[in-house]
């Protein structure tokens, strides 16, 4: 078993395991991420590419050599995965590159928010303090990100939004599932500011943006798999992001 520490809102140590089969596809999944990381350094663009394709199925094979329950959220998640698998490489070789993309993500998000929905009476929707917090945050990038993209205002704020939703509805299902799903907003508008506010100004925005955008997947992916029944009997409950007092 391969684990994974974390801690309860109390500072109570658990442990999400992954089944022995996952290892393998996880070191795959880590393989592949550092390798793209470096290539966005270098700008080694084949290489860059070549990690994009790999990545998500890497990461679904960790998912499925977990051995979790094949249940709705389960597929959803996989339907997720191959969507964004999509948005990272489709995008680069087909114009409008940023269209192709938001749409390719865009119904990724949907995905994840019909995964994660069960799980919104322990998401922060039932914490007004704190679904304040991601309102305010996502509103006011939006507000400062849309003026500048022209044209694809309307679908970068829809996007924005269905972000939103994703994001506080993954705090209901596993506390690593609401962070990673946090670091996938960060990621996604750093993108946005990139392209739209301060295009081509900072080099390492590559380096930035994929780095984040790996690691919050696999941190979904691991909160998913630990909220699975096959796999919380194991860890104990799962526990979300922001629990029930």
């Amino acid at each position: 078993m391969r684990t994974f520490e974390r801690r309860d809102l109390m500072g109570t140590p658990s442990k999400v395991t992954l089944a022995s089969p996952a290892r393998p596809w996880l070191i795959a999944y880590l393989v592949v991420a550092v390798a793209d990381m470096v290539a966005r350094l270098v700008h080694a663009e084949v290489i860059d590419l070549i990690g994009l394709v790999l990545a998500m199925p890497a990461l679904a094979g960790v998912l499925l050599a977990s051995r979790p329950q094949r249940t709705r959220m389960i597929w959803l998640v996989l339907v997720s995965l191959f969507f964004s698998w999509l948005g990272d490489w489709v995008g680069d070789i087909i114009q409008p590159h940023v269209l192709i993309k938001i749409v390719f993500f865009f119904l990724a998000h949907l995905c994840y928010i019909a995964a994660f929905w069960p799980f919104w009476r322990h998401s922060v929707l039932r914490r007004p303090l704190y679904l304040a917090g991601y309102v305010v945050v996502i509103g006011v990038l939006l507000a400062w990100v849309a003026p500048h993209s022209g044209r694809l205002a309307p679908a970068l704020v829809a996007y924005g939004i269905t972000l939103a939703v994703m994001a506080i509805l993954a705090t209901g299902v596993h506390r690593l599932t609401g962070i990673g799903a946090a670091i996938f907003v960060a990621s996604d508008l750093s993108i946005a500011v990139f392209t739209f506010v301060f295009p081509d100004q900072f080099s390492a925005d590559g380096f930035v943006i994929i780095s984040s955008y790996l690691l919050a997947q696999l941190l979904i992916i691991i909160g998913v798999i630990a909220a699975s029944p096959a796999t919380a009997a194991q860890t104990g409950a799962p526990r979300p992001m922001v629990e029930q007092p």
